[in-house]
């Protein structure tokens, strides 16, 4: 049996590549990246409240003085006053570190700020298709990954302990609920012994990813739209820009968290779309241009905060010394995500371990009806015969259905059933022409049941096909995605083979369940001179017509059973 391989970034990454493989390509990656990893700023940094008394205990006794004839001759509280002198040196060192940035007079940013925020937007451009992409089962891939690669022991203990084999014993019967309950709790036990610097870890990772999304789509419309509105080229005036001023302030402020260093590579991994022509050296080239973009676009972020004094000129706009802003506060997101992420992932292993394990009673079944310790495959359709590697979704019902035509049909059966055909007269016609129908559509299948082998033999178009693309195809990866489309056209003759045998056996042993045990009227009825076939053997005949229905019964059962199994298989990576 054949699973679909899973299309994800995440799955064909740990699917096409080592642990050691993938560790190397993403430290080649995050070199690119890490002196742009760090936190815009630090703790350190973050803008502190003014305590406007201390501020003016400072004061010279020149501006002490100043304050008090101010309070004593203009509308404003000795605190107001105060306030304003800090505003003023608030003012002077903008316009210390970006001249001609803030007009403290008109209250007005200019022209250059606007530029500035232009920039801003062109750096984070570059995270805006990979955040689109970045659907919740896209966001459960890649906190997956950032922990296959950064916290590689959780990872493989989730792998070596999650496994059905180990609680198939605690079964009470094969429940395939029951059995993803016990390999997620075991999960979950795995998840509660995470240390709290590993899970810290974690929570900054998915709180600077909601940083990022927060900046790649914050509003940079409604500032230019101000600037328009304001009809000036030269400015704008600060008080109408405070609300973005505001918002783009609280994302910087909470900019004081690094990511692991696989985070943005894992970001643009697991949004990649899937190239059916790449191979991995083409995906690492791509990647690095991708990563020296974003390279490019975290250096700008990082260069905006550090040129553009933005708490200041909120305080500015704002009119006042203090300006408290709430921290983007997400973080624990991850937890939910890598839950979800294993949750569909254990269910997936429990049904196809279950599925498996009913697979192989069905086999047994199988090599018992045909009287086969094994059941020979088809020549070329098998696992492990041909240039390149590749498996089937039905090697084992194809190989159980060209034995029972071989062994049964065509040896043990036959003498009964051709008696049957030539001496049988049945009330119906229809039923004769059922007969006919199922016998010698049989007959045919058994001469035409290699079409899918044929087909992958060297002389055959799958065969050609692949001998070609192991020699002129240089890339694994590559090699295995067109080998797997040859093998889906294989699987699709090879269904079509299982249909009409599934059709002919079920036909006929509807007709002689019929014959042995129909009722007078009915769909399939008996036929009028049953009681004489085979003369003074009659009793011996029915009694082998018996055993003959039965074998096709089974059969029918078996054959059923393996094409479901095979396909729900298949369907279930």
């Amino acid at each position: 049996m054949r699973a679909e391989q899973g299309t994800s970034g995440f799955d064909r990454l740990v699917r096409e590549l080592s642990r050691e493989e993938r560790q190397a390509m993403l430290v080649r990656l995050t070199k690119m990246l890490e002196s742009e990893a760090e936190p815009v700023h630090a703790l350190e940094d973050e803008p502190q409240t003014v305590n406007l008394e201390s501020e003016y205990s400072s004061f010279t006794f020149f501006q002490k003085l100043i304050v008090f004839f101010r309070t004593l001759f203009t509308p404003l509280t000795r605190i107001e006053v105060i306030e304003d002198t800090v505003m003023r040196r608030i003012y002077h060192e903008v316009d210390s570190a970006f001249p001609g940035l803030y007009d403290y007079s008109r209250s007005t940013l200019s022209g250059a700020f606007l530029e500035e925020v232009k920039k801003l937007r062109k750096a984070v451009q570059v995270f805006m298709l990979p955040l689109s992409r970045l659907s919740v089962q896209k966001k459960e891939e890649l906190f997956a990954l950032i922990i296959n690669q950064d916290l590689p022991h959780v990872d493989q203990r989730i792998r070596d302990t999650c496994v059905p084999e180990k609680f198939a014993a605690e079964l009470d019967n094969d429940d395939e609920k029951e059995l993803a309950k016990l390999l997620y709790n075991q999960f979950e036990d795995i998840l509660f012994e995470l240390t709290p610097e590993e899970k810290s870890k974690l929570s900054q990772d998915s709180r600077c990813l909601q940083i990022l999304s927060e900046l790649v789509y914050f509003p940079y419309e409604k500032i230019k739209n101000k600037y328009a509105a304001a009809g000036q080229d030269e400015g704008c005036p600060a008080a109408e820009i405070r609300e973005p001023l505001s918002q783009l302030m609280r994302i910087f402020h909470s900019m004081n968290c690094s990511a692991s260093p696989g985070l943005i590579e894992s970001l643009f991994i697991v949004t990649r779309p899937d190239q059916e022509e790449a191979d991995h050296g083409s995906v690492l080239e791509d990647l690095k241009k991708e990563i020296a973009q974003a390279s490019e676009g975290l250096r700008g972020i990082r260069n905006f905060y550090r040129s553009i004094p933005l708490y200041d000129i909120l305080r500015l706009a704002s009119g006042k010394a203090n300006v408290f802003l709430k921290p983007v506060s997400a973080g624990e997101e991850w937890i939910g995500l890598f839950r979800s992420f294993w949750k569909q992932k254990l269910k997936g292993e429990a049904r196809r371990y279950l599925l498996s394990r009913e697979y192989e009673s069905t086999m047994d079944q199988a090599k018992l009806l045909v009287g086969r310790q094994k059941l020979t495959p088809l020549a070329y359709y098998q696992e492990g015969v041909l240039p390149v590697p590749v498996d089937f979704v039905h090697e084992g019902s194809i190989a159980f259905l060209a034995q029972f035509l071989d062994h049964l049909f065509s040896l043990k059966i036959n003498i009964v059933l051709k008696q049957l055909l030539i001496d049988g007269e049945f009330y119906k016609a229809q039923n004769s022409e059922d007969y006919s129908e199922a016998y010698n559509g049989l007959h045919l299948l058994a001469e035409n049941i290699s079409e899918p082998s044929d087909y992958l033999a060297p002389a055959g178009e799958g065969g050609r096909l692949l001998v070609s693309i192991a020699s002129d195809v240089p890339s694994k990866t590559l090699r295995q995605k067109k080998a797997a489309k040859v093998a889906v056209d294989a699987d699709k003759r090879a269904r079509r083979i299982l249909n009409t045998g599934l059709e002919h056996i079920s036909l006929l042993s509807s007709v002689l369940e019929g014959i042995l045990h129909g009722e007078k009227g009915g769909r399939f009825d008996t036929l009028s001179n049953l009681g004489y076939i085979g003369g003074r053997n009659n009793e011996a005949f029915l009694k082998e017509l018996g055993s003959v229905s039965h074998i096709v019964s089974e059969g029918r059962r078996i054959l059923a059973d393996m094409i479901s199994l095979e396909e729900n298989y298949a369907r279930s990576s």
